[in-house]
């Protein structure tokens, strides 16, 4: 559902004439052209050291989709 809302609103701002834009919900995030000039620059969590990074990706004009154990799990006693 999130990408589908995700791709709803990059079609309601292209319409609208929008060319460059981040939009995002939860993992799943697209942009559209660049940013002034430069490639967007999305940021992936590490997901075993609270603050890291593990890559840095330049993109334009794409959708990406991340998932990871870190944020959805299950504790059973305890």
């Amino acid at each position: 559902a999130k990408g589908h809302a995700v791709d709803n609103a990059v079609a309601i701002l292209t319409r609208r004439g929008i060319r460059h834009a981040y939009v995002a919900a939860g993992g799943d995030s697209r942009v559209i052209g660049d940013r002034r000039g430069r490639p967007w620059t999305i940021a992936i969590r590490d997901p075993r050291r609270p603050g890291g990074v593990v890559a840095l990706l330049p993109l334009e004009n794409v959708a990406i989709s991340t998932s990871g154990d870190y944020e959805r799990y299950f504790e059973q006693d305890g």
